[in-house]
């Protein structure tokens, strides 16, 4: 495996059988979430297993682990392993960067790919460590798979105080997972964790308010790019007042067009990393 520049962000890119181990402070609690972005374009199996017992020596035989795993591939995803298992064919990671999202509480495990639920178990058999530990079992060197912005959070709420904490450190966050077609203002599905944490934040938060500012990369007219950057700030900004109920006068909305790249639009790299949405703290 090799961390790499790829899609406007860091990921760790997969180009043969992989594993890897993620050590916590502490052992799992009752409540947590794992969010992760993935791409398997040809079917990768990746397993996330919440311990690393039946893993002693190195081993990778995911068949001795004691309990639930959660799995993802190019073809589906959900829960497996000793126990209850719940499985959604999927093949939405072949086409590109989807956000996933994992919630348990106790024994009840869902799954999410992007705004899509692919497991819901209420009675799955997840064992609980200190480490996390991941496979790529079929990754390959001419179809590498991805993974991006690993998270976890003890009780699922965390992420919403994490990414105000961002605001408050930093004044301004450059999301990722905020899509549009091209040329449309229309927010796309998997858009929706991104925006269901920055609603939250602001609700968690009611003093708490934001500027909205639309990028794109530099194809197509500079005029055109204006209007659709405009365009699309204020559709997300219309979402999370609609969704969340908040005052309006919270939120800004911005438009600026290829006029602040974050990368050279000479590639296409580049290009996807200027069209972006940003937060600004106000």
């Amino acid at each position: 495996m090799e961390v790499v520049e790829w899609q406007g962000g860091r990921f760790l890119r997969a180009t043969a059988m992989s594993a890897f181990e993620i050590p916590l402070p502490e052992t799992l609690p009752e409540r947590f979430t794992i969010e992760f972005d993935a791409y398997s374009p040809n079917g990768d199996w990746i397993a996330l297993m919440t311990s690393t017992d039946g893993f002693e020596g190195g081993a990778m035989n995911y068949s001795q682990f004691p309990g639930s795993y959660f799995l993802v591939t190019g073809d589906e995803a959900g829960v497996e392993g000793k126990g209850p298992e719940a499985k959604t064919n999927s093949k939405v990671l072949r086409q590109g960067v989807v956000p996933v999202r994992i919630s348990v509480d106790g024994a009840y495990a869902k799954m999410y790919l992007g705004e899509h639920r692919v497991a819901n178990v209420p009675n799955a058999n997840i064992v609980r460590g200190n480490k996390l530990h991941l496979i790529f079992w079929y990754a390959r060197a001419e179809s590498p798979s991805y993974l991006s912005h690993f998270r976890v959070f003890a009780g699922g709420e965390e992420q919403y105080d994490a990414l105000y904490e961002a605001l408050e450190a930093e004044g301004r966050i450059a999301t990722q997972g905020i899509l549009f077609d091209t040329g449309s203002d229309v927010l796309r599905p998997e858009s929706t964790p991104t925006l269901q944490e920055i609603g939250q934040t602001l609700k968690d938060y009611p003093d708490l308010r934001l500027a909205i500012e639309g990028h794109t990369d530099n194809v197509g007219s500079e005029a055109a790019n204006q209007a659709l950057s405009e365009a699309r700030a204020a559709a997300v900004k219309a979402f999370l007042v609609a969704a969340y109920g908040l005052d309006e006068t919270r939120l800004e909305a911005h438009g600026f067009g290829p006029s602040k790249p974050m990368a050279s639009n000479d590639t296409p790299e580049g290009r996807q990393q200027n069209r972006r949405v940003e937060l600004v703290k106000l």
